[in-house]
């Protein structure tokens, strides 16, 4: 009953899109349709669609891209949401500027028309203006744009206006305590990629395969890896850019 109403809240992101995104719910259609297709047919599609011997494990992998696909939509509508909210605190800037760029104007074309101002001062300031100007517009399309976008993945039309709830709250104590090597594991257990990866290893038969896909799975791994480590580097800078 809560998705059903006309507010989407950050706590809501992975249900809406599990409900109503048009990717996914595509996709779950295509599942269940090749699910009712008997072993054979199966066999057949795939082996028509590619002559790989591990092709055979797909039917369970299919599962597993469908859920891909959907973490990675919710992700996607996780950041749109925080762009939409970047762009409302960038327009609240842009109008303060605006503000006293219109005044520093103002002031500049006084003196220049009492003599104790100059041209190119009065030229600067307005030109300085026009700038602000346009960033104001710059965010106001930003923040329609992201709404938009928002709503539409979330399963709105694109002309609803659903009410979109507050960011939620951040704990910096919470970054102190994040345990590097603890998350790194949990990456690798949760990753989909390498899931899917790990099961072609594992029902490769033929030696080529395997060695193909024991080099996949190393990849897939270091690169994991890498990106909990460059996420938590950008978590740290961001937040001593925060203290500063």
């Amino acid at each position: 009953a809560a998705l059903q109403d006309d507010y989407l809240g950050w706590e809501e992101i992975p249900d809406l899109v599990t409900e109503y995104n048009s990717t996914v719910l595509n996709n779950k259609k295509a599942y269940q349709k090749d699910q009712g297709q008997d072993a054979e047919e199966i066999r057949n599609s795939l082996l028509d669609a590619a002559d790989d011997l591990d092709s055979l494990a797909v039917d369970a992998e299919m599962g597993e891209g469908q859920q891909q696909v959907e973490d990675t939509i919710v992700e996607n509508v996780r950041n749109t949401f925080i762009s939409y909210y970047q762009a409302i605190s960038q327009k609240a800037a842009d109008e303060a500027k605006l503000g006293y760029l219109e005044q520093a104007y103002q002031s500049a074309q006084n003196r220049k028309n009492v003599g104790t101002g100059t041209e190119l001062e009065a030229l600067t300031a307005k030109e300085s203006l026009q700038t602000a100007q346009a960033q104001l517009l710059t965010a106001e399309a930003g923040i329609s744009s992201a709404k938009r976008r928002l709503q539409v993945l979330c399963g709105w039309d694109y002309n609803a206006e659903p009410e979109i709830g507050p960011l939620p709250e951040f704990d910096m104590q919470r970054i102190g305590e994040i345990d590097l090597t603890a998350d790194t594991q949990l990456a690798l257990e949760n990753n989909w990629q390498l899931m899917i990866d790990e099961r072609k290893l594992q029902n490769a038969t033929d030696g080529l395969l395997r060695d193909q896909y024991e080099k996949t799975v190393q990849n897939d791994r270091q690169q994991i890896a890498a990106s909990v480590r460059s996420a938590y580097d950008e978590l740290i800078s961001a937040k001593t850019a925060y203290d500063n």
